[in-house]
């Protein structure tokens, strides 16, 4: 499956619908609603996506 890498300029508060899978368990598999709760500073440095990371 190919990613489609997308630069966000994310604030503080808002939300966003994001594919949070892979999913563990009984978990249901779709799209959900996330809000951003990091400052708005901390946003335009860090790197935001889970994609290239092992998350268990």
């Amino acid at each position: 499956m190919a990613w489609r890498m997308r630069t966000l300029n994310c604030k503080r508060y808002e939300i966003y619908y994001a594919d949070l899978n892979p999913t563990i368990g009984n978990e249901i598999k779709k799209i959900r609603p996330v809000m951003i709760i990091n400052k708005n500073e901390m946003n335009k440095y860090l790197d935001n996506d889970n994609t290239s990371k092992n998350y268990i």
